[in-house]
């Protein structure tokens, strides 16, 4: 079972091409991710454990209502022009585009496609090494009865929903299992989902199509709203 998205304090440390705000202290993510980790333990021995030792940066599941650091709320501390992101926040805010619509997709696509022997798994995660293997593997397990020898995987497909590490490398909280959203389940629950749908495919019957994303509700909002902010303050990414 996945986890609601939560973007991990660990990806506030970047990478040594792209280092983050925490990239020359990493002992506060570390820290962070300790007291998470310690706090996963404890409520294990009553039974609920989750083996998660991410501390969340930024959930990313209830719009305006969610919190920073698990611990702040948004509107204080993403309204305070303090930087160029938080002044295009600021701004998005005053225009109406923010609620407490989910800042980030809920529901997201898996697709098959077959060429003779050729598998194509087109995903909207930027899989880790082994967690693409894994993911090869359970594709060949149903497809190879049917003459499937390869199996390619497509990333960035149809949508994007961030980095997929497996169980393993979750557990150790770099900057990948940091922007992971879905919490250590992720790698299983894709599985599951992928080798559901291949042996739907093999049996020609229609697949499960999972719930619909939400609308993003633009009525209220001008296109003039979304360029306003960005001459004065230059991309915010």
């Amino acid at each position: 079972m996945t986890g609601p998205p939560r973007l991990g304090v660990s990806m506030t440390m970047g990478t040594a091409e792209g280092p983050g705000p925490l990239f020359g202290a990493p002992w506060i993510a570390k820290l962070c991710n300790g007291l998470a980790r310690t706090a996963d333990l404890l409520g294990g021995l009553g039974g609920e454990r989750h083996h998660d030792p991410k501390w969340p940066m930024l959930e990313l599941e209830k719009g305006m209502g969610s919190r920073l650091m698990g611990l702040v709320g948004l509107r204080g501390p993403l309204l305070l022009p303090v930087d160029p992101i938080t002044r295009y926040v600021r701004e998005l805010f005053r225009e109406g585009a923010l609620d407490e619509t989910p800042w980030f997709p809920q529901v997201v696509p898996v697709q098959i496609l077959r060429i003779g022997s050729l598998a194509i798994l087109a995903l909207p995660f930027e899989p880790s090494t082994v967690a693409g293997r894994r993911l090869r593997q359970a594709l060949l397990e149903v497809l190879a009865s049917e003459g499937v020898t390869d199996v390619v995987l497509n990333p960035y497909a149809n949508a994007y929903a961030g980095y997929m590490t497996t169980f393993e490398e979750y557990q150790e909280q770099h900057y990948e299992a940091g922007y992971t959203v879905f919490g250590p389940w992720q790698l299983a629950a894709v599985r599951t989902a992928v080798s559901s749908l291949a042996r739907d495919m093999l049996g020609g019957g229609s697949a499960d199509l999972g719930g619909s994303p939400p609308r993003i509700r633009t009525e209220h909002i001008e296109r003039q709203s979304y360029r306003k902010p960005w001459p004065a303050y230059g991309s915010p990414w």
